[in-house]
């Protein structure tokens, strides 16, 4: 029977690292199914929420683990197949952040317009399609699901489920879809 991961119901992820206990074991070869939650912890679902008193960075992009591979050491490659990837709902989600993300100000980058005004964008979608807006003649976007964050934990540091790097992380990467191996 093959083994199902769900995400925790408290004390998610917010790094990958070596400090928090695994949330359950496989064994290497072994196929498993593991769910996840969108990088707002599926907590939006309606464009008229207040994101300030929803998302608390740098509590955004929970994963579901970590996940101990028996028998791996320091120094192994691990590969990890991705057979398909479900959508589980009917809507996406995007939104603009005030202060947060690539449009935003930070210390090492300024600009000149104030902070974008929060924005939450729901789009109907099923597991071909999505629909931009319903009012515009455009035709409907093909929807190619991808996993965003997946990565292996460094030996001591604990790095943010937001950052990429070395150990894998939030790439948001096409390449990583049902057919290929990370």
């Amino acid at each position: 029977m093959q083994q199902i991961i769900p995400p925790p119901t408290e004390d998610l992820a917010w790094v990958i690292g070596p400090y928090q206990e695994p949330i359950a074991r496989v064994t290497p070869g072994e196929t498993v199914q593991i769910s996840t939650l969108d990088a707002f912890g599926n907590l939006i679902d309606s464009p008229d929420l207040n994101l300030s008193e929803i998302i608390q960075v740098p509590f955004v992009n929970p994963c579901t683990g970590p996940i101990y591979v028996e028998g791996a050491e320091p120094g192994d490659t691990l590969a990890v197949r991705i057979d398909s990837i479900e959508i589980t709902r009917d809507y996406a989600v995007s939104c603009l952040i005030p202060e947060f993300g690539g449009l935003c100000g930070t210390p090492f980058t300024r600009v000149l317009n104030e902070p974008l005004p929060q924005n939450i964008m729901l789009r109907s979608l099923n597991a071909t399609e999505m629909i931009y807006d319903p009012n515009l003649n455009i035709l409907p976007i093909p929807v190619e699901p991808f996993y965003g964050t997946i990565g292996t934990s460094p030996a001591v540091e604990a790095i943010s489920t937001l950052s990429p790097g070395f150990h894998g992380g939030n790439m948001d990467a096409v390449d990583i879809c049902p057919g290929n191996t990370v």
